[in-house]
């Protein structure tokens, strides 16, 4: 499923329980070439910022890094995903997601202050190319670099459950 960042947008308003959320709401959408991140605010969208970094440049580091083909990578992370800390490749993997997940704090940062809002991101919804790693989602609980509830972690397949 692609879904652009307006139509989640407008996707997320239409869920009550997301609609009515009074703090920020970080919709991440992943592609092949950039990620692309949103912040909603009173149900309104504030902000966006889209960075040149994106599944590709992701997947090309981790391969130069472990010396393997970028096939060998896609493959782990689609079979092993990102629950393999025992082997090189999984260890590598698993360094570049969390450097991922820094940018991605670090953006939501700076959004915050150019804002001027003080208070947290409640939500993080996540689509796109990001689902390529099995496990993306619990591995990011997991980590949780992004000082939320666990809970409040999701990825598209959930909203879109919820209005089937």
């Amino acid at each position: 499923i692609t879904v652009d960042l307006l139509a989640l947008y407008g996707l997320n308003q239409q869920i009550t329980e997301y609609a009515q959320l009074k703090n920020a709401v970080a919709l991440i959408d992943f592609d092949e070439q950039e990620k692309r991140i949103a912040l909603i605010q009173n149900g309104q969208l504030r902000i966006t910022r889209s960075i040149q970094k994106g599944k590709n440049a992701l997947i090309k580091a981790i391969s130069d890094e472990a010396k393997v083909d970028t096939a060998i990578v896609i493959n782990n992370l689609t079979t092993n995903g990102l629950s393999d800390s025992d082997s090189s490749l999984g260890k590598i993997i698993q360094k570049h997601f969390v450097s991922l997940f820094n940018d991605i704090q670090f953006t939501l940062n700076s959004l915050s202050l150019k804002l001027n809002q003080h208070e947290v991101v409640e939500k993080i919804l996540f689509t796109g190319q990001i689902h390529i790693a099995k496990d993306f989602i619990k591995f990011c609980k997991i980590m949780n670099n992004f000082g939320i509830s666990t809970e409040n972690i999701r990825n598209i397949d959930e909203l879109l459950e919820r209005i089937r």
